[in-house]
C-alpha cells in the first residue's frame, strides 16, 4: 500500500480544481498622482497635510476623483488619535496584541488565540471565513475565522505597520516599504506594485475600486499623493496565431485580468460571434478577407475591450495562386 500512496497523491493532485489566476490577477496602475512639498504629518483618506503647510483634499465629483492642493503660511497643529487596531464583526472582536496573538473575543470572553512571529498593530482584515492580519515581523498570515487554524503566510517587502484591504477577492498587503503586495486567497503570491515613495499611512479604499496611497520620496525630499485604480484589461490569444484559413477556422481565446466574474463578448466585424462567461470561442470564417477580432469584456459597469486585424485565406484559392506562381516563374518550351 505505501508504494501505491505517492501515485494515489499525483492523481489526487491532478484531480483537484485549479486556480484560475487569469481572473484574478492583481496589478495596478496610477490614475493620477499630486506632489507636496515637506513630511506627510496627516492623512484621513480625504486630506493629507505635511509638515511645511502643503495640504491636498481628494474630492468627488459626478463620480470622478478630483485632487485640490492648496498651502497655508504654517503647519497647522494636529492631535493624530491612535485608532482602535480592533475588528468589530457582530459580537466579535477580532485583534492584536504587541505581544504577537492574534485574538477572537466574544462578549469579553476569549473564543481562541494564536501565537505569530511578531507585534502586530494593525487591524486585520475579513473576508467570509477568512481573517487576514499583519505583523511587524514581514509577514502576512491568513486564518480560519471561525477556529483560528492557521491556512496559510505570505512573506511581505517590508513591516506590516499597515492593514490589510481586501478587493475582489485579492489580498492588498501593504507594508513599511514603497511597494504593495497583493495575494490569492490561497496564498499564492499575486503580484507587486511599485510606488514613488515609502507608504506612510495605511491604504484608503476610495469609490470605483481605487486606494489612496500617501508616500514619502527620500529622493525628492517630497509627499506624493497617489490614486491607484485596479488595472483591468484584456488581451486576444488566436490559435493558430497565423494563417488563419477558411477550412480550419481559429481558436480566439480571450485573456481576461483584474475582472471577477465578467460578461464576454466577441465580435467578428462588428457581429456578435458569441456573448456569455465562455473565455473562448471557435470561429471558421466562410471567406478570406481582413476581418476585425473585437473582445469586449464588462462587469458591474466597469467595460474594456481589445481588437486584432487578421487575413484570412482560402486553402483552394491559396494552392491555385502558389501554381500561378510557380508557372509564371518557369520557363516554358512549346
Amino acid at each position: 500500500m505505501r508504494k501505491f500512496l505517492p501515485i494515489l497523491l499525483i492523481l489526487l493532485s491532478y484531480c483537484s480544481p485549479k486556480f484560475q489566476p487569469d481572473k484574478f490577477s492583481f496589478p495596478l496602475e496610477e490614475e493620477s498622482h499630486i506632489e507636496l512639498k515637506g513630511v506627510p504629518i496627516y492623512f484621513d483618506g480625504k486630506k493629507c497635510i505635511t509638515d511645511k503647510g502643503w495640504s491636498a483634499v481628494i474630492q468627488e465629483e459626478n463620480g470622478k476623483l478630483n485632487l485640490k492642493i492648496s498651502r497655508n503660511s504654517a503647519a497647522p497643529k494636529i492631535t493624530i488619535k491612535n485608532s482602535n487596531p480592533r475588528l468589530r464583526v457582530g459580537e466579535d472582536e477580532y485583534y492584536g496584541t504587541p505581544y504577537g496573538w492574534v485574538i477572537r473575543e466574544r462578549r469579553g470572553k476569549i473564543k481562541w488565540k494564536r501565537k505569530i512571529g511578531a507585534a502586530v498593530f494593525a487591524r486585520p482584515a475579513i473576508w467570509k471565513n477568512y481573517l487576514f492580519v499583519t505583523s511587524l515581523d514581514g509577514h502576512i498570515y491568513a486564518f480560519k475565522r471561525s477556529t483560528g487554524a492557521l491556512l496559510w503566510i505570505g512573506e511581505l517587502p517590508g513591516r506590516g505597520k499597515y492593514p490589510p484591504l481586501v478587493i475582489d477577492e485579492i489580498v492588498v498587503a501593504p507594508s513599511l516599504s514603497n511597494k504593495i503586495r497583493g495575494f490569492f486567497l490561497n496564498g499564492k503570491k499575486a503580484g507587486d506594485f511599485k510606488l514613488e515613495g515609502v507608504l506612510k499611512f495605511p491604504l484608503y479604499q476610495l469609490p470605483g475600486k481605487r486606494l489612496a496611497a500617501v508616500v514619502y520620496s527620500w529622493e525628492k525630499q517630497n509627499t506624493l499623493l497617489q490614486i491607484l485604480r485596479k488595472k483591468m484589461g484584456v488581451e486576444i490569444e488566436l490559435s493558430p496565431s497565423t494563417k488563419i484559413n477558411t477550412r480550419e477556422g481559429a481558436e480566439i481565446k480571450a485573456k481576461v485580468f483584474g475582472f471577477y466574474s465578467p460578461v464576454i463578448t466577441f465580435r467578428i466585424n462588428g457581429k456578435i460571434l458569441s456573448r456569455g462567461e465562455d473565455d473562448r470561442v471557435l470561429w471558421i470564417p466562410s471567406r478570406e478577407g481582413i476581418f476585425k477580432i473585437e473582445v469586449e469584456v464588462e462587469e458591474k459597469g466597469y467595460r474594456r475591450s481589445s481588437f486584432k486585424l487578421v487575413r484570412v485565406v482560402s486553402p483552394e484559392k491559396e494552392s491555385y495562386r502558389s501554381l500561378l506562381r510557380l508557372r509564371q516563374s518557369c520557363y516554358w518550351k512549346k
